[in-house]
Parts: structure tokens; sequence; C-alpha cells
């Protein structure tokens, strides 16, 4: 499996080559459009300055004899070739051998015989040698006479421009070479909380529900955070609910189970012999033993509520019919603790619920009361309706919860 860490600085380093690549591309093109238009420019303003310097040379002579005379005076260098053509397109005169013939028809002689500035850049088809002309018209008294061109070679030029790519490739491959050793602190710095989170997990996979994440400065980070340190709280307190709730019903096992092992043994022994007192014990190892199983029931009502899986059937309910049930149960029980139990029922509409847990809710709080609620005292169970809400309240005179 590939780590995060890795991901980031291959994608890092393919976005830094791609930004490279199209930096290279760039500047290459750039560097050909300014050194190949530079050569042209250059080129265009030497043979227009020869043509304006030294045109006056075909005035009053024979055409060749001021072709020659032009060549006389026109200051070269052995890199440029210079000719002249007559208007018919043939060559009066140049400076050096002759080329061999470049493209057929040569534009930019034939835009220079229409008076236009003739340019071409192209290769020698015969020496593959790259070259750059420019042919400007001359003439005399007004009038077209012949075609100055100046021919330069690119290939200086492009050696030079070969020699800077391959310069700016190599500082390209060496920026690509070194995105990972660059980034890779950024990347270690940016993953540090993330590294923080999994240590705080497998602390909580180990039960110690007490880490606690320390929030850093990113945004994004520090909302995770927020929700890592609320879900502790949360299972912390989860665990310390179930923990009590376990202790609770681990007591209230002890103290039924501790009835039905007296009785049983008391009974099995053989050592009672009035059968009301045998009544009695078979009586209280059958109440204990429902007791057990209301405490098992309240067991997996928490499990399944802990789970989310508690299901409700609902139907139609009267609330003073069940408080009625409840105080029918309770009655007996708190004549015995001489607690009088009594009803003030409002008008109350059927509602929709669970007849069996609004029960269990029901008993439970009345039997709490009833259990804390010192002889003598009493317990009042009222109902009444507020708009759309129905109330019950449970009045004693115990101590309160």
């Amino acid at each position: 499996m590939t780590s995060l860490k890795r991901r980031l600085i291959i994608h890092y380093t393919l976005i830094v080559f791609v930004a490279v690549l199209v930096l290279e591309f760039l500047f290459g093109y750039s560097i050909k459009a300014y050194h190949f238009s530079s050569t042209e420019q250059a080129l265009r303003e030497r043979v227009l300055l020869a043509a304006n310097s030294h045109e006056n040379c075909l005035e009053g002579v024979d055409l060749q004899e001021g072709v020659q005379l032009l060549l006389e005076r026109i200051d070269t260098s052995n890199t440029i070739l210079v000719e002249v053509f007559n208007l018919k397109g043939e060559v009066l005169a140049r400076t050096s051998e002759p080329l061999p013939r470049r493209v057929e028809g040569e534009p930019d002689l034939q835009a220079a015989l229409r008076g236009e500035v003739g340019v071409w850049r192209g290769q020698n088809y015969v020496t593959s040698e790259r070259i750059q002309s420019v042919c400007v018209p001359l003439y005399v008294s007004g009038q077209l006479a012949a075609v100055l061109r100046y021919v330069i070679s690119l290939d200086p030029t492009h050696q030079l421009i070969n020699t800077l790519l391959f310069y700016s490739t190599i500082i390209g491959v060496a920026i690509v070479a070194s995105t990972p050793g660059v980034f890779l602190p950024l990347v270690r710095n940016a993953l540090a909380p993330l590294a923080m989170l999994s240590t705080t997990a497998e602390q909580l996979v180990k039960s110690e529900y007490s880490a606690r994440l320390v929030k850093p400065s990113e945004v994004e980070f520090s909302k995770v955070a927020t929700v890592y340190n609320t879900m502790f709280d949360q299972i912390d307190r989860t665990e310390q609910v179930q923990n009590e709730f376990i202790s609770s019903i681990s007591h209230e096992l002890r103290t039924p189970l501790t009835a039905i092992k007296g009785w049983g043994e008391t009974l099995s022994s053989g050592g009672l012999e009035d059968k009301e007192e045998i009544a009695l014990g078979l009586e209280i190892i059958c109440k204990e033993a429902e007791r057990m199983i209301g405490l098992v029931e309240d067991l997996l009502d928490f499990s399944h509520l802990q789970a989310g899986r508690i299901s409700l059937s609902l139907e139609k309910v009267s609330i003073n019919h069940l408080v009625g049930e409840i105080h029918d149960l309770l009655s007996v029980k708190a004549a015995k603790k001489s607690v009088t139990l009594a009803m003030e029922l409002g008008g109350l509409p059927e509602i929709e619920g669970d007849s069996n847990r609004l029960k269990q809710v029901l008993l439970n709080l009345l039997d709490n009361s009833l259990k804390f609620t010192p002889m003598g005292g009493s317990i009042t169970i009222r109902t009444h309706r507020f708009g759309e809400t129905i109330e019950v309240d449970v009045i004693d005179s115990g101590p309160g919860i």
C-alpha cells in the first residue's frame, strides 16, 4: 500500500515536471522567435541602409557598371552574401560564389520586383544550410531598376539556440530531480497533524479514552481534532455509563440471587414443616426470579439502545388507563408501607405510543418513588394536558430525586 506521503511527493513532482515542460516549451519558442526576428530585423535595416546610401551609384551609368560600383561601396562581412538582380530576376553581380536555387520562384525576390521588401527564411535544399534573406528594390529616377538582396546563414543562430535549450533542459532536469527533496519537509510538516490523529486513534483502540488531540493551527485539521475530541468524550461518557450500569445490575442481581439461593437451600434441606412458611419461601423465590427477569430485560433494552436497535410497537394508548394499571400493581406494596397512593387524572385523549415502554417508564418512576417514600407518606400521580403536550407528575413526600 502506497503511503500518503509518497503519493503527495509523486503528485508534486509530476506537477513540477509538467510546469517545467511547459516553461521549456515557452522558453524555446520565445528564444527562437527573438533570435530569428532580431536577425531578420538587423538584416532588413542593413540592406535598407545600403540601398538608401548607395542607390545613386546606378544613376547616369550603365546598369552593369553601376551594380559593380554599388558592390564596391557596400560594407559587407564574410557572413553575408550580397546579390543584385535585374528586373528579369537574373543575377547581375554577387559578392561570393552563387548559392544553389533555394525555392521555386524565390518569394523574397518576387516581392522586391513588385516594389516591396521581400523576406524569406528557410533551408537550402542542396547544402541543408538554414538561411535568411531580405530583398529591397533599387530605384533610378523614381523607376524600379534592380533588386538588392542580403543573405545570411542561420546555422550559428541555431547553434546558439540549441546551446541555450541544452542548458535550460539541464536546469529543468535539476529542478525536477530536486523536487522530492524540497517538498519532503513540507509534506512531513503538513502531515504531522494526521500522524497525531493516527497516534490518538491507536490509543482509542487500546481503550485509552482519556487521550485528546491538541488542535493544530490548520483550520481543516482543527475541525477534525474537534470531532475526534467530541467522539472521545462521548465514548468516555458511554464507557462510564456502561460501567455504572453493569455495576448497578450486578448489585441488583446479587440481592435476588442471594434470596433464591437461601430459600432454595432451606427448602431442599427439608427442615421446614410449616406449609405457610414453605409457601412463603416459594413465593419469594418466584418474585425474585421475576425481578431477575426484569433486570435481564432492562439489560437487553440498554444493549439495544446502545446499538440503536430498540424498536417501538406503536398503537393507540390511554395514559390514564396505564396510570390506573400501575396504581393497582403498586397499591398492595404501598399499603404494606402505609403509604397513601392517590391519582388525579385529567381529561386526556388517546395518544400513539408503545404501551409496554410507557408502562415500563412509569412503573420504574413510581416504584422508585415508593422505595424512597418513608412509612406514612403519600404519593400522588397527576395527569393533565398542556396544549399538544401530556404531562404525568409524580408527587411524593420523600427526599426527591
